[in-house]
């Protein structure tokens, strides 16, 4: 095995190569599967919210509502159930 001093640069730098590949590829993955989980997350909060619209008094002012009741409570995520203008 070559220790460190007799490793040639040319290996060095396919190594430290295949290192950065590595280390992209785990993290393009991780984004895949957080992205999914968020999709299915905002799928059913949005199957959520039309249930309430359909049941509730509130009718169109279910994410409003919802808002308002919500904010500061979750800070990262302020303004996630506002409507936009």
């Amino acid at each position: 095995m070559k220790n460190a001093t007799n490793i040639s640069p040319s290996e060095w730098n396919l190594w430290v190569k295949n290192i950065k590949g590595q280390i992209r590829s785990a993290q393009l993955k991780a984004a895949v599967k957080v992205n999914t989980e968020l999709l299915h997350l905002y799928w059913s909060l949005g199957e959520q919210i039309v249930e309430k619209q359909k049941n509730s008094q509130l009718g169109r002012q279910v994410p409003g509502y919802a808002q308002r009741r919500t904010a500061g409570r979750i800070p990262q995520y302020v303004g996630v159930l506002a409507e936009k203008p």
